[in-house]
């Protein structure tokens, strides 16, 4: 399974807490959507060349990769539409 990397809780978004910098959570968020989509070919590439043999490690990992990607996209839907 692969060590998924808070990106959200990097300093860049620690600062972003403070800031509140439009355009820097949207680009961590761009960021989250490039590192875990790698996450998600990485693991998809562990299994087909049968180097994870625990499938539901596996599918977790995948899960948790997708389920960050998709919170990322939310992410910038929701910083793309704030306007002030």
């Amino acid at each position: 399974m692969n060590d998924n990397i808070p990106i959200y809780g990097s300093p860049a978004g620690a600062a972003n807490v403070f800031l509140q910098s439009g355009a820097l959570m949207i680009t961590i968020a761009v960021l989250a959507v490039g590192i875990f989509t790698a996450f998600i070919l990485h693991d998809q590439k562990r299994v087909r060349d049968g180097l994870e043999t625990n499938y539901i490690t596996a599918t977790l990992g995948v899960y948790l990769s997708l389920f960050n990607v998709f919170q990322a996209l939310l992410l910038l839907g929701i910083g793309a539409g704030h306007e002030e």
